[in-house]
């Protein structure tokens, strides 16, 4: 007779940064792909932690923080996130969080990689962690190249409006965009 596997109390987290939350928002298909691996793996879903327009490179956000809490307090058994770099950025960030959950007994299933079952595999996630931080370097100077270059065409940069202005881009036309005044906060 076979042994059945135990089912566990299953979530997801999903950490979508600012400028894929804008333009592309890739959650939905994230979320949908964490949702399908937990049903295959023939565990109990019991909800998710959604981080939407967070960027990696901080650990203080709402839903991490959230879910560090409920791990603290045995809410769930097994955490799936799509890759590691949902988690964060930074290589040590990953590390620290995912050994923090670990020494709680949480199993964190990252659905782009395996499991890290011997050194050789635990060098090649360290190898891509250093990758992930190395494409968020790039990613920083790429944004800050085009934010001068704007800005020495003398076009806005930014879309945060200062106090006593609104920021208006009509049609979502991102050549075309201005601050108004706000006569009541002016």
């Amino acid at each position: 007779r076979k042994e059945s596997k135990k089912m566990k109390r299953a979530i997801y987290y999903v950490r979508e940064s600012p400028s894929l939350a804008e333009n592309e928002n890739t959650k939905d298909s994230q979320i949908s792909a964490l949702v399908e691996r937990i049903k295959t793996d023939n565990n109990i879903f019991i909800g998710g932690y959604v981080d939407n327009g967070w960027a990696g490179d901080l650990l203080a956000r709402p839903d991490l923080d959230r879910l560090r809490d409920d791990a603290a307090q045995s809410k769930f058994d097994v955490l799936y996130i799509f890759d590691r770099s949902g988690l964060a950025r930074k290589y040590w960030l990953q590390e620290l969080v995912v050994e923090e959950l670990e020494e709680k007994g949480i199993e964190i299933i990252f659905l782009q990689e395996r499991k890290a079952e011997t050194e050789e595999d635990k060098v090649l996630q360290g190898i891509k962690g250093v990758f992930f931080e190395y494409e968020r370097a790039k990613i920083r100077e790429r944004t800050r190249r085009g934010r001068l270059h704007l800005a020495k065409q003398g076009k806005l940069v930014g879309h945060e409006a200062p106090f006593g202005y609104r920021y208006v881009r009509p049609d979502h036309n991102k050549e075309e965009r201005w601050y108004e005044v706000l006569e009541e906060e002016a």
